[in-house]
């Protein structure tokens, strides 16, 4: 379960990362 939930977490932080990689990208 633990596992589970740091793939999850893993992700959703991949997730947010390349969302504000996209955001930096656009605002410049």
């Amino acid at each position: 379960v633990i596992h589970k939930r740091r793939v999850a977490m893993a992700k959703a932080q991949g997730n947010i990362s390349g969302a504000v990689e996209c955001l930096n990208k656009y605002l410049e």
